[in-house]
């Protein structure tokens, strides 16, 4: 799959809106689209996870608030990414494999977004009116200044490695 899209990352005021880049969320697509094509409900997948653990001989208190995170982004730890693949009849490798270039896109836009975060308040001098206040509009811009920061995430199909990654202040 080829990514390229962008996203508006959390600035210094922790405020973060806008579209996820295509292909940033491998194992929250391959969750949702797996249960879809299985005719799942959220509530029956916790179930099957339930069921594959006890089958393992182990436990599992998987409920449908757990898929619904892992259907928006949350990855699991490797013991539940096990059941959760088993649940949904996929291979554990192709699972693990879309969790990883899920952690590595998220790390990415942690990294991108502490440059540019720091790059977008080294504009000038303190305000003494708004240092250390965290509410709405301490960080506003002032008119005529440049929009928020974006960053452009590219990936070549089924690439681990990300082959570009472009910074705009």
């Amino acid at each position: 799959m080829c990514g390229i899209g962008s996203c508006q990352l959390l600035m210094a005021n922790g405020s973060a809106k806008g579209p996820e880049a295509c292909g940033q969320f491998p194992l929250a697509k391959l969750v949702a689209e797996r249960r879809r094509e299985m005719g799942l409900t959220l509530a029956e997948v916790a179930r099957l996870m339930d069921k594959a653990a006890e089958e393992a001989g182990d436990y599992c208190l998987a409920n449908r608030q757990a898929i619904h995170e892992y259907e928006h982004g949350r990855i699991p730890y490797n013991g539940r990414l096990r059941l959760l693949a088993a649940a949904l009849g996929v291979p554990f490798a192709e699972a693990r494999a879309a969790g990883e270039r899920q952690r590595a896109h998220r790390q990415i836009a942690r990294a991108a977004g502490s440059i540019l975060g720091a790059a977008v308040d080294t504009g000038g001098p303190p305000d003494s009116a708004t240092t250390g206040v965290s509410s709405p509009g301490a960080n506003r811009r002032p008119p005529g200044a440049p929009s928020p920061a974006r960053v452009v995430i590219a990936t070549l199909p089924d690439s681990e490695t990300f082959k570009r990654v472009t910074f705009h202040l």
